[in-house]
C-alpha cells in the first residue's frame, strides 16, 4: 500500500467514521426523543393535555412543539369546540390542527417561488375539510413571508391556505381564480 492510500485510509478512520457515526447518531436520536411541531391557525383557544397553551387571534399562526407520545388537543372557536386524541411518534413530521368549520387547501408554490418546474403557476396539491388532524409536509407555511428562502431542487413547497368548508369542492379554477391567480 503506497504512503498516499495509507494516509488516505487513516484520516478516513480518524475523521469519516467519527462523523458519519455522529450524524447517524443524531438522526437516530431525533426519531426516537425529538419534539413533534403542532401548528394552528387562529382565531382559536388550544389545550394540550388538559393544559392552556394559548389563544391565537384572527390569522395568527401558532406552533407548539410536543414530545412524542400520545396527546389530547382541544380547540375552541366561536363555532365551536373539538377534541382529538393523537399519538404523534414521528419527530419528523408536523401536523395541523384545525378549528371547528376550518378547512385548507395545500397549494403547492415550488415552481412560483423557486422556479424549479416549467410552470410559474401555483396548484391545489390537497384539500382538507374532515376536521381531522392534517399531517402537514416538509417547506409548509401559513403565509407568504414565512416559506423558507430557498429549497433543495427536488423538494417541493406549500402555502397552507385557510378556506370556508362550504368552497372546498369548488373547482380549482374557480378557487384559484379567487386567489388572484
Amino acid at each position: 500500500m503506497s504512503g498516499l492510500r495509507k494516509l488516505r485510509m487513516i484520516l478516513l478512520l480518524v475523521f469519516g467514521v467519527p462523523s458519519l457515526l455522529c450524524v447517524g447518531g443524531v438522526a437516530v436520536w431525533e426519531t426516537l426523543f425529538g419534539e413533534v411541531t403542532v401548528a394552528v391557525l387562529g382565531p382559536a383557544t388550544v389545550w394540550i393535555d388538559g393544559e392552556l397553551a394559548a389563544t391565537v387571534t384572527d390569522y395568527e399562526a401558532l406552533q407548539v412543539e410536543l414530545p412524542q407520545g400520545a396527546h389530547t388537543l382541544k380547540i375552541q372557536t366561536e363555532l365551536g369546540a373539538a377534541e382529538l386524541s393523537a399519538d404523534l411518534d414521528s419527530a419528523w413530521d408536523s401536523w395541523l390542527l384545525p378549528s371547528p368549520g376550518q378547512c385548507f387547501l395545500q397549494l403547492d408554490v415550488t415552481d412560483t417561488y423557486y422556479g424549479y418546474g416549467e410552470s410559474e403557476d401555483p396548484f391545489i396539491k390537497a384539500r382538507h375539510g374532515d376536521g381531522a388532524l392534517i399531517e402537514l409536509p416538509a417547506n409548509w407555511a401559513f403565509f407568504e413571508d414565512d416559506l423558507p428562502e430557498s429549497i433543495s431542487e427536488h423538494a417541493q413547497a406549500y402555502l397552507i391556505i385557510d378556506l370556508p368548508c362550504d368552497r372546498i369542492q369548488d373547482s380549482d379554477a374557480d378557487l384559484l381564480a379567487e386567489m388572484g391567480i
